[in-house]
């Protein structure tokens, strides 16, 4: 069986470091696994994964490092979206997330809702409010890199087959 995967986007360094401590001490307290901090651009494919590389190079050298803005700090019921930044759809996010679309349409349909996961897990709404209310909310987050990753349900699984900083070559 092919393991999912995913084209995730990733914070730049001082970003990736205020969210890895926030989902470092929620995995402490919640007893989750620890993962990086990213933003799913387009989630869940089941194919061979090196067939899409070129596609992350090319996302990769047509764009630049970029922010975005956190609107604000949401719980949901799903197992990976329980605890999250939402953010703001910016033209850059647009434009990767529609040579994606463009891409790999064939292999599933996806929509992009722009989050950043700081927990995964199920729990109890109440329980998670109470960890929402102390979590400092960042005005925005920046994002440097773009990363395709084997995403099964396992997280300690996970594995980043390919990754690009945005410019690179």
């Amino acid at each position: 069986m092919i393991e999912p995967f995913s084209v995730w986007l990733i914070p730049e360094r001082d970003s990736r470091r205020q969210c890895r401590q926030i989902i470092n001490k929620l995995a402490r307290k919640l007893q989750f696994p620890v993962y990086e901090p990213h933003c799913t651009l387009y989630g869940r494919l089941k194919c061979d994964p090196y067939e899409i590389e070129p596609l992350i190079s090319h996302i990769a050298t047509k764009h630049a490092e970029f922010s975005t803005k956190v609107k604000r700090i949401k719980t949901g019921n799903s197992k990976w979206k329980c605890l999250y930044f939402s953010l703001r759809i910016n033209d850059r996010m647009k434009s990767m997330f529609s040579i994606c679309k463009d891409n790999l349409l064939s292999y599933r349909r996806y929509a992009f809702d722009p989050h950043l996961s700081l927990a995964y897990g199920n729990y109890e709404s109440d329980e998670l409010l109470h960890y929402a209310e102390r979590i400092p909310i960042p005005e925005k987050l920046n994002f440097s890199a773009i990363s395709l990753v084997r995403t099964g349900e396992t997280v300690d699984d996970w594995e980043v087959l390919v990754h690009r900083h945005f410019g690179a070559i």
